[in-house]
């Protein structure tokens, strides 16, 4: 079993090590997501190893390394937060704000630093053995000790809670903003966010229970730990590698929702014969008349141009057909129609294959088919959608028209 444990550490380390240069150095892709998440992999590379070289038996390079360990943990979320924010935020940058969310890490570093270089070889050794589950009788041991353990019972509890509603804060913010930008949702809705959620707090909880604890010397337990870890990060970094950048090539400045709807007003520009924003036209700054023309432009481009059918249609397209800018398109339909621009489509696409659905001479066509000729990208969100407006299935609209 202790084979099993040590083999289980290199290939997580190896794991870490990958990813991080792969989404870091990567020069095929310029996605900042990708790069924050590099580092992630990198922080976490930092605290699994100084971890894994303890329990190989490097204990030399452990005892050199493990100061960085306590301030190590306490950046991975601060990185695993902007590397959401970077994912749902339009035109993501990094700024100096930022770095308050590194406070307690570069707090903790500060303190520790100095306190463990005082430290002899042999002081460091019950450090890294010991420092978590005793208290020692000697004033920087004690010291250290108390940080660390503050670090995992206390500071890190903080940061799960804060950043955990934050980041579902983000998440739903982002599935509002995206409906008012796609067509479709693949691979834009982030969902496996929160199954990565719900892992790393079976992972904290493992890890402050039991691994916190003389548990470490129970060899299954840390087998099971080290699987766990292997799954999360694997997890992490293969999902990470294949998300998309969801809003490359969008040009809305700001998302449409009632906290920056008011910033939102002094960004839009004018159109074709279409008035800039101002305050006595309301929330958007486009009169009722302007509203309408546009919905009636977009009903017209729509419809005549059959733009629905193409699955990854984005309101950037429909703004070039239409000459009106993107802001003003979501405002339009947001305001006059009380609903958003995905929404918005897919009434388009659901009455083509209620079209298509009622003819005989169609009755060769599979469901899936149907679905792709209406402009839907996959059977489950045109089956979903049908059923919302049609208060059916497919398949019993089919029937109910081939009885009638």
């Amino acid at each position: 079993m202790e084979k099993l444990d040590q083999y289980l550490i290199i290939i997580e380390a190896f794991q870490l090590l990958l990813f991080s240069t792969i989404l870091f150095f990567n020069p095929n892709s310029k996605n900042i997501s990708r790069k924050i998440l590099g580092i992630l992999f990198f922080v976490l590379l930092l605290i699994y190893g100084n971890l894994g070289l303890f329990y190989l038996g490097y204990t030399k390079p452990a005892e050199k390394l493990f100061y960085l360990f306590s301030a190590s943990i306490l950046m991975v979320l601060p990185f695993f937060y902007l590397y959401i924010k970077s994912l749902t935020t339009e035109n993501f940058i990094i700024s100096k704000k930022m770095l308050k969310h590194f406070i307690p890490a570069i707090a903790v570093f500060l303190i520790n630093t100095p306190l463990y270089a005082m430290l002899d070889p042999a002081q460091k050794a019950w450090f890294i053995e010991y420092g978590y589950i005793e208290f020692s009788d000697e004033m920087e041991l004690r010291i250290l000790t108390i940080i660390s353990t503050g670090v995992s019972y206390v500071i890190l509890l903080i940061q799960l809670i804060f950043y955990t509603y934050h980041i579902i804060k983000a998440l739903k913010e982002h599935k509002r903003n995206i409906g008012q930008i796609f067509s479709n949702f693949k691979r834009k809705k982030l969902n496996w966010i929160r199954y990565i959620i719900f892992l790393f707090f079976i992972v904290f909880i493992f890890n402050n229970i039991f691994l916190q604890t003389e548990a470490t010397n129970i060899i299954n337990l840390r087998i099971i730990y080290n699987i766990a870890v292997i799954i999360l990060t694997f997890f992490l970094g293969f999902a990470g590698m294949r998300q998309i950048d969801i809003y490359a090539g969008i040009d809305l400045l700001t998302t449409y929702n009632d906290n920056t709807l008011g910033k939102r007003k002094n960004a839009i520009k004018q159109d074709q014969g279409i008035q800039t924003a101002n305050e006595k036209y309301g929330t958007s700054g486009l009169s009722e008349t302007e509203k309408r023309r546009i919905v009636v432009l977009l009903n017209q481009h729509i419809a005549n141009d059959k733009l629905f059918l193409n699955p990854d249609l984005k309101i950037a397209d429909v703004s070039k057909a239409i000459s009106v800018t993107q802001k003003n398109i979501s405002f339009a339909i947001n305001e006059s129609l009380n609903t958003n621009f995905y929404h918005f489509v897919n009434r388009f696409r659901i009455e083509e294959s209620k079209t298509i659905l009622s003819e005989d001479t169609n009755n060769h066509f599979s469901i899936e088919g149907i679905a792709q000729k209406s402009g839907f990208n996959s059977r489950s969100s045109f089956y979903t959608a049908f059923k919302k407006y049609a208060g059916k299935t497919p398949g019993e609209y089919r029937m109910h028209h081939r009885k009638n």
